[in-house]
């Protein structure tokens, strides 16, 4: 958090005014801090240096030959993919894992002998983005927090990516591979229009962050994990930018898109939990209904000298 601010009420309160669990507030508390830290950065980096290129903290990247090698650890076990080979075989379709474990840090203290390969396998989610944790069905590829689509902590799901519209819906023990954008719970998901300025989406981000109830479904941003359950999952990642004015003779603002290497589009994907294991990772099979563009929305004006 940066210094000197506090968290807005509704990081402790929902918008009926009920408490929030530990574990909301706390995923509530990195939006507020992502939000936050991007949005100084961005000023900064602009105002200081006049750069508009690529954000470090954005796209910050192990190597890649390194991330690669790690994700051979973590893929899910023989024996699963075998089980769901054939579903496997359909197009638009994946398995992941996604995994708890804390970071190592260091190589093992007891052992300064210890090979780099070991080390790499021992540790394989510190080279990967977001140590595992989380995952974009837009990029089909770990990532960083803030641009997932979808993370864990605590037994619950969340999709709380940066400037994306995330919303799920929990479909009971529904098959995936029945499922269509007319099946009940995903109907709405299919016809919900999402707005096209910030002061609606944050109205919107705020009704699915409390739950927003329809027939006997509740849409939200954070739900429990269960396995042999299936989720519905819409994440509308917008095209944010922001309007850069200049005092003077400037001809006309300059837009920048700062997330422009993400794959800001607009899916609704079904997954289902068919792993939770002792290490407190879990195994989603997963399935893409649709993709289509995201609307632009325009996050703030920042004018310089």
């Amino acid at each position: 958090m940066i210094a000197g601010q506090s968290y807005p009420p509704n990081v402790y309160v929902s918008t009926s005014g009920s408490k929030r669990s530990a574990q909301e507030v706390e995923a509530m508390k990195r939006l507020v801090d992502l939000q936050r830290g991007r949005s100084l950065i961005l000023e900064i980096n602009k105002l200081t240096t006049g750069n508009l290129g690529r954000n470090s903290t954005v796209f910050s990247k192990n190597s890649t030959e390194l991330m690669n090698k790690a994700k051979k650890y973590v893929v899910p076990d023989r024996e699963v993919q075998t089980k769901y080979a054939d579903f496997l075989k359909l197009p638009n379709t994946g398995i992941v894992k996604l995994v708890s474990q804390k970071s190592c840090s260091t190589i093992s203290g007891s052992d300064k002998k210890e090979k780099f390969s070991e080390y790499l396998k021992r540790c394989a989610p510190d080279f990967i983005r977001g140590n595992g944790k989380y995952f974009s069905f837009r990029q089909k590829e770990y990532v960083d927090e803030d641009l997932a689509d979808i993370g864990f902590m605590n037994n619950r799901f969340f999709s709380l990516g940066w400037m994306n519209q995330g919303i799920l819906v929990v479909l009971g023990d529904a098959d995936i591979q029945d499922l269509s954008l007319t099946s009940k719970g995903i109907d709405y998901l299919t016809g919900f229009a999402p707005s096209f300025n910030l002061d609606g989406a944050s109205k919107e981000f705020g009704q699915f962050e409390e739950g927003l109830k329809v027939n006997d479904l509740s849409y939200r941003k954070i739900v429990d994990i269960e396995k042999d359950k299936t989720y519905a999952l819409r994440v509308i990642a917008y095209n944010s930018y922001f309007l850069i004015e200049k005092n003077g003779n400037e001809p006309k603002p300059t837009i920048f898109f700062p997330l422009k290497e993400d794959k800001r589009e607009d899916v609704i994907v079904v997954f289902r939990v068919v792993e939770k294991n002792e290490d407190g990772s879990i195994i989603l099979l997963w399935r893409e209904l649709q993709r289509k563009p995201s609307p632009e929305i325009m996050i703030s004006t920042i004018k310089t000298d």
